[in-house]
């Protein structure tokens, strides 16, 4: 299964880095999940236990919100996201709008 991370637009990240996550493959909505955490973990200077944790410093949801966006347009499931961030699906519902809106043409 081939998956493509729809990442452009305002981020923590620079358009390098987001060039690395453009295409990512995995076999399962899980492990896309995990390597999109992984990979903007890396990519955001935070680890994946940071963005897997209960902080609420604004720069690590903001992180955490791409993650979330990330995977799921990979075809990561909510309940994947969810279980690789250890919350709730609805938590992740909450995030993937968050970060198309902020994303959104103003």
């Amino acid at each position: 299964m081939s998956a493509h991370f729809d990442i452009a637009g305002p981020t923590l990240l620079s358009a390098a880095d987001r060039s690395r996550l453009s295409h990512v493959c995995a076999a399962d909505k899980e492990a896309v999940a995990q390597r999109a955490v992984g990979e903007v973990a890396v990519l955001s200077g935070f680890t994946v236990a940071q963005l897997t944790g209960a902080t609420r410093r604004r720069s690590i949801c903001e992180a955490r919100d791409i993650a979330c966006l990330a995977a799921f347009n990979a075809g990561a499931s909510y309940s994947a996201i969810a279980r690789v961030l250890g919350r709730d699906h609805s938590t992740i519902i909450s995030a993937v709008k968050r970060e198309r809106k902020r994303r959104a043409p103003k």
